[in-house]
């Protein structure tokens, strides 16, 4: 078991096994106390998320000695730049010490090139995003995925909400495709992406105290937070398969990301997915190691490159929304793969993503229509806004596709 200390300075604790040669070294200096980021470019040759022994290499980063953090460099092989928070650090010098995990690395991964270290004092920041990053989450590994290379966080963003003289943070993650909950075939009708995206904490702050802390518990339940903190950000455990948290326990790897602000009025959680294409690649590459992918149907999908992603806005709840894509040859598909409970049943921002068989393609695509049912009755679509409608091209990165209305009285057929 890991033993914290929790220090007024940067996220350290007592390591948890000697350390392993240094790969790489950053000595910097911090000019005033403050939060601090870091940016590390990196690959890891021979290694590749969708392969099973080489999925990726791990690097453990020690501040000033002491264990701070995991990096996992999902990218494989591909140079790309991962960032990190160091945490709050005191004025002075310090010393950044990155070592290859070989003990919850892939067997495969023998090396890894480090090309850049960066480090970025966050000390001019408006007060909102300020606190932001003073309060973001550091996050333990689900015990049951490490070594596994399974439902690990890509992405962590927070929401501003203010009210008056309170603001209120809510941070968010993107992890890769979740091992329980919501089948792979209806994550993708209902939520247009096999990743799983989770709340996982907020906090309701006036004049910088805290008023009011909650985190998304088992179950999906709204729970007062009342676990321990590290130099003032919070530590959460990944405590389900589907990625639901606790705010007691620990695991033997934890992440500190780095925040990113969205503002999700104008669009769907999946939007930060978009501005970062690799995690759809990502995504593909695990639900191909883990046998997702298959022209079988039933629970397996279909190459996510082979579907209709569509991002629209819905008015009212229970609408029951059924998107259908109209092919070039005359054929059409549904968003809820003809089962009731895949339609859309909740308001506001939403995506889907359409499944075409064998033999169609996503780029042939030509119209798009909507259908509305609840429990069995016809619902008024009125008010449905369609924002945006795309493929992942073969980089699986989104492009987008240029579908016109159909009219009313066509006919979705079966596929």
């Amino acid at each position: 078991m890991t033993v914290l200390l929790l220090t007024l300075c940067g996220f350290s604790s007592l390591a948890q096994t000697a350390p392993a040669p240094v790969v790489a070294e950053k000595h910097f200096t911090v000019a005033t106390d403050g939060e601090v980021g870091v940016r590390i470019t990196a690959r890891a040759p021979g290694t590749s998320w969708g392969i099973e022994g080489a999925e990726a290499a791990i690097l453990t980063c020690r501040l000033d000695g002491q264990y701070s953090q995991d990096l996992i460099l999902f990218l494989g092989a591909q140079k790309f730049t991962y960032t990190a928070m160091l945490g709050r650090l005191a004025a002075g010098s310090h010393v950044l010490s990155l070592e290859l995990n070989r003990r919850f690395s892939a067997s495969g991964a023998a090396a890894v090139d480090v090309i850049r270290i960066e480090i970025n004092s966050l000390d001019k920041l408006p007060d909102a995003d300020e606190a932001a990053f003073a309060h973001a989450p550091v996050l333990f590994a689900r015990r049951n995925s490490i070594g596994r290379f399974t439902d690990i966080p890509l992405l962590m963003w927070y929401e501003l909400f203010r009210d008056q003289e309170t603001i209120a943070i809510r941070y968010s993650f993107v992890f890769t495709n979740e091992d329980g909950g919501t089948a792979t075939e209806a994550l993708m009708a209902r939520w247009g992406r096999a990743t799983d995206i989770e709340w996982a904490y907020e906090v309701k702050l006036r004049g910088g105290e805290i008023l009011e802390e909650i985190f998304q518990a088992v179950n999906h339940k709204a729970t007062p937070f009342r676990g321990k903190k590290l130099a003032g950000h919070p530590l959460i455990l990944v405590a389900s398969d589907n990625n639901n948290f606790s705010d007691a326990g620990e695991s033997e790897m934890r992440f500190a990301l780095w925040p990113e602000p969205m503002d999700l009025s104008r669009h769907s959680r999946e939007e930060l997915m978009d501005r970062h294409p690799w995690t759809y690649r990502l995504m593909a590459q695990e639900l191909m190691r883990e046998g997702k992918i298959s022209e079988a149907g039933g629970h397996m999908i279909r190459d996510p490159r082979e579907y209709v992603y569509i991002e629209a806005n819905a008015p009212r709840e229970n609408m029951g929304i059924d998107l259908i894509v109209g092919m070039r040859d005359g054929k059409w598909f549904d968003s809820d793969l003809d089962r009731d409970d895949l339609r859309i049943t909740r308001s506001g921002w939403f995506r889907v993503a359409v499944r075409l068989p064998e033999g169609e393609a996503a780029s042939t695509a030509r119209s798009l229509k909507l259908d509305c049912k609840y429990r069995k009755d016809p619902v008024d679509c009125s008010g449905v806004g369609i924002q945006k409608v795309f493929k992942l091209d073969r980089n699986y990165k989104p492009r987008p596709l240029r579908l016109r209305p159909a009219p009313a009285q066509q006919e979705a057929a079966s596929r």
